[in-house]
């Protein structure tokens, strides 16, 4: 008898794939023949996911177009959801295409015409297919003597994919579907489908049906790649019948913006007819009756590569491992100006050029040579050239960016392109792609989320040693715990999610996955495998970090890696070198050299200079007058006439930003006096916050603005102002909360509880003007309510827990710094959390614990902003922490240098330094 699923008796198994599987059934209440899809049981406990599947089917089977088949119905039977679907016979498009070869352009246009009908009148509904694909295009021989045409229909509207092969397949869940082979690179980043992404897979299609052959074919990483980096190939390479027009077709349909892609399916098939010159004849209308659907034999999808084909562009060095030859001739090196303004010029010119030849010694040399530009992302060039990036933020003292000992804005400038993952943190603050090193994907697994990371095979340590799941595991082992007494490393800068993880496996030697806590997922998972976060290295080297036993590992962690000993061989895995030899600490310079063993594209330049000339606003624009220095970045604003000096210069271009990067009072909840939150309080309510942004920040754009949310930023979506009543000064509150605990005042004006002044230093870096003219400001008008603010700058704010005024060591009264902003909303938990890594004020509150949680967990961004206020008001009743405002940055460059892009994001201004070329 047959098996049967409520009112269906299920007929015959016609495919399976990753989300469920396809049946021949007969409804037995209308008496008709269907194909019903049954999705794989444990979809139907993801409530996310259940909402997309009723609303997208709701939307298919209301849709009336004839190149769509049609929903019966849909829905969930004993705790399985379902879609009942007309019956097609017929091959797809994938099978046609194996069987018979290419297609005649203009039946390959005519079928595309129809998908092309199919998408639009979806997207008019708000529907996006997400899978457009040949095995998704289900034909029809009509067998009509007039015409022979076939009839096309788009099945699977991102609702269930019928087959997924492992080999192109990203996920099989509800927030990715499709297929590499026709995969926009937007969606290969991760970000959100919207229809330029079904008009690239079109074009893709329409490819394919013309030659034969996919756009881009070989191993998945290669694939991938080329989707992001690579021209799409020209038609008329293989297909020598098809007009020239339609290369062009195919190139505007696959551009990789989506924005320079057709505007809508129909347009891409407008302009193909027209490259035919032919006028395009309609096809019979479908026919009427149900017919049975014939699925094709399974076959792989991963074909072997094809021959190499003429006039498209040289696959990326890692995947050929042969460099390509560059084509032109060098340019000559321009001749350097040299204008030196002033006596503070002159010495400036002194200190620089002493630096640069002391450089010069360490074995650079002074070679002007420019390299082309041009050359395509992903193709090899010879490196030519150097920049000299003057650095503003103090000289690094250690280069270990995964410890307390390491963690400076400076050394992440430095180190964002030599420690790697599968993603980097773009000037958007979103994660892209970095598919030298890999992919991850993350998916629900019997309501766990699994995440994968797909290691590069080409992937190597600078040393030579692969790189493989066992470092990669390792790396969630060390970095999962910060305390103690769990086995943890206080050394850490944070453990930023690894602690949600609970197991680490080596699945092959190219593959880790990590399960994490059941009901625990975590939002901003990408963040853990991402380079150019300012606490976070991707992955770190097992054979160089593991020491046998965590105590020893630790010690190690703990000690970092002081810069006059430069960074071990082993520890670098993106494509720039810090040798030691080319460290010269008296100097404040270093020069990075293209990593030989780099599998990927080779930096452009031959060497970028590192060169330290500190925080004067002055002394930075004159060294980029003078071209001592390529490039500066000042994460503090010069004065408005600074600003007017750069405009000035005619070779020189200006970016500023208000980037994620915000300035923020910490209160050590365990010192005596600041353990009384009336004391906090009252030190916020004296606080004029519109007054302080006016006087620091405020005199640099009029963009400025107080921040008044901790987690959220102002130009986030879902910011919120929680401030309230400390939203301006109330020097009257503030003595009434002192007075309410005791405090009387004295003479001298200041505030005393039993016999202690309510005086506090507040710690913060040194030589950093905006930070000085702050805490002045602070001091000025908290003196007003009776209390006393001393600045107490000091070198070792960001160094380990054996600096008596560090915030590891947790020591000090106040602390002034900035947190640099992420990709993560949840990175900012560990600030605040109970048992946080970087919660420096040792404050606690169970409500904004709970928060964090949701937070870290949380299953959309809508639900994540929404626990993130929910903290954030909590927090402003707890006074542990006081947001300030958000730092403005200054990006200026020689404008003969390409490829610069300003990031206000930790990732920093060199966050593209392998890009970075001189024209």
């Amino acid at each position: 008898m047959p098996e049967v699923f409520g009112r269906y008796e299920l007929q015959e198994l016609l495919g399976r794939g990753g989300m469920g599987e396809v049946y021949r059934a007969l409804d037995t209440v209308r008496e008709r023949t269907v194909a019903l899809k049954l999705l794989s049981k444990h979809l139907a406990e993801d409530e996310t996911f259940k909402i997309r599947f009723r609303r997208e089917s709701r939307m298919v089977a209301k849709l009336n177009q004839p190149h769509i088949i049609p929903v019966h119905d849909f829905g969930e039977i004993d705790g399985q959801l379902f879609i009942d679907m007309r019956l097609v016979e017929g091959d797809d498009l994938g099978t046609v295409l194996e069987r018979d070869g290419p297609m005649a352009p203009e039946r390959a246009v005519g079928i595309i015409a129809q998908v092309a009908s199919a998408l639009d009148a979806a997207h008019r509904s708000g529907l996006v297919h997400r899978d457009v694909k040949p095995s998704n295009v289900l034909l029809t021989d009509l067998d009509d003597d007039r015409s022979g045409d076939l009839f096309a229909y788009l099945v699977d509207f991102g609702i269930a994919l019928s087959s997924i092969s492992p080999g192109t397949a990203l996920t099989a869940t509800a927030a990715t579907v499709g297929t590499v082979a026709y995969m926009s690179p937007e969606r290969i980043g991760g970000n959100s489908s919207d229809r330029s992404g079904d008009i690239y897979a079109l074009a893709c299609v329409l490819y394919e049906s013309l030659t034969g052959q996919k756009p881009f074919d070989g191993e998945l990483f290669a694939v991938m790649y080329a989707h992001v980096n690579t021209a799409p190939p020209k038609v008329t390479a293989l297909a020598s019948a098809a007009p020239a027009g339609l290369d062009d077709v195919v190139s505007k349909g696959m551009a990789k913006q989506p924005e320079d892609r057709y505007s809508s399916a129909g347009e891409l098939a407008r302009a193909a007819r027209a490259a035919l010159r032919t006028p395009f004849r309609q096809p019979t209308p479908p026919p009427e009756t149900t017919m049975p659907l014939r699925l094709p034999a399974a076959r792989p999808d991963t074909p072997a590569p094809p021959a190499a084909r003429p006039d498209t562009p040289a696959p990326p060095a890692y995947l050929s491992g042969r460099p390509a030859v560059p084509t032109g001739p060098n340019r000559r090196p321009r001749r350097r100006r040299a204008v030196i303004a002033g006596l503070s010029a002159l010495l400036l010119v002194s200190a620089i050029t002493v630096a640069v030849v002391a450089w010069q010694h360490m074995g650079g040399g002074s070679s002007g040579g420019r390299p082309n530009g041009g050359t395509p992302l992903g193709q090899s060039s010879v490196p030519s050239g150097q920049l000299i990036f003057g650095e503003a933020t103090d000289f690094p003292k250690n280069l270990m960016s995964v410890s307390l000992a390491g963690y400076s804005a400076a050394a992440s400038n430095l180190e964002v392109r030599l420690q790697d993952g599968p993603f980097r943190v773009g000037p958007d603050a979103s994660y892209l792609p970095d598919l030298d090193q890999g992919s991850a994907t993350s998916s629900m697994v019997d309501g766990q989320q699994v995440v994968d990371v797909m290691i590069n095979p080409k992937a190597v340590w600078d040393d030579g040693t692969p790189i493989t799941a066992d470092d990669y595991v390792f790396t969630w082992l060390t970095k999962r715990s910060a305390d103690p007494k769990t086995g943890g490393c206080p050394a850490l800068v944070g453990t930023f999610g690894f602690d949600r993880v609970e197991s680490g496996t080596v699945v092959s030697k190219s593959e880790a996955r990590f399960t994490f806590i059941k009901g625990k997922p975590f939002a901003d998972w990408k963040g853990l495998f991402a380079g150019g976060l300012l606490n976070n290295s991707p992955v770190l080297n097992k054979k160089l970090f593991d020491k046998g036993d965590p105590k020893a590992t630790c010690d190690y962690i703990s000690k970092g890696w002081p810069v006059a000993g430069g960074i071990p061989a082993g520890a670098t895995n993106g494509p720039w070198l810090l040798l030691k030899s080319n460290i010269n600490v008296a100097a404040k310079t270093v020069a990075l050299v293209p990593n030989p063993k780099y599998w990927g594209a080779q930096p452009k330049l031959a060497r970028l200079v590192y060169l330290n000339i500190g925080a004067d606003p002055d002394a930075n624009v004159k060294a980029l007058q003078s071209h001592l220095v390529n490039m500066i970045y000042m994460l503090y604003p010069p004065q408005l006439d600074i600003v007017a000096d750069l405009h000035k210069l005619g070779d020189v271009t200006t970016a500023i930003n208000f980037g994620p990067a915000f300035e923020h009072i910490d209160f050590n909840v365990k010192d005596p006096l600041l353990s009384h939150k009336e004391i906090r309080q009252a030190i916020a309510y004296a606080i004029d916050r519109p007054a302080l942004v006016a006087a620091t920040i405020g005199k640099f754009s009029d963009k400025a603005a107080v921040l008044g949310n901790r987690l959220l930023i102002t130009s986030q979506a879902g910011y919120e102002d929680h401030s309230g009543d400390f939203a301006s000064q109330n020097v009257a509150k503030a003595k009434s909360l002192l007075e309410g605990l005791g405090a009387t005042m004295e003479a001298d004006g200041y505030y005393t509880l039993n016999g202690e002044q309510l005086a506090f230093k507040i710690v913060t870096t040194p030589d950093n003007p905006l930070r000085d003219r702050t805490i002045a400001t602070l001091a000025a008008q908290v003196k007003q309510a009776g209390i006393k603010l001393i600045e107490a700058p000091d070198a070792d704010l960001f160094a380990g827990p054996n600096k008596p005024l560090s915030l590891a060591a947790r020591h000090f009264q106040m602390a002034l710094y900035a947190m640099n902003g992420t990709a993560s909303v949840s990175l900012y938990s560990s600030m605040y959390r109970s048992d946080g890594g970087q919660n420096y004020s040792q404050g606690s509150d169970v409500a904004v614990d709970n928060q964090l949680t949701a937070v870290v967990g949380a299953a959309s961004a809508a639900d994540q902003v929404k626990a993130a206020n929910a903290a954030d008001k909590a927090l402003w009743t707890d006074m542990y922490t006081l947001p300030l405002y958000q730092k403005p940055s200054l990006l200026a460059f020689d404008s003969s240098y390409t490829g610069v892009a300003a990031n206000a994001t930790s990732a920093g201004p060199l966050w593209n330094s392998d890009r970075l070329a001189a024209k």
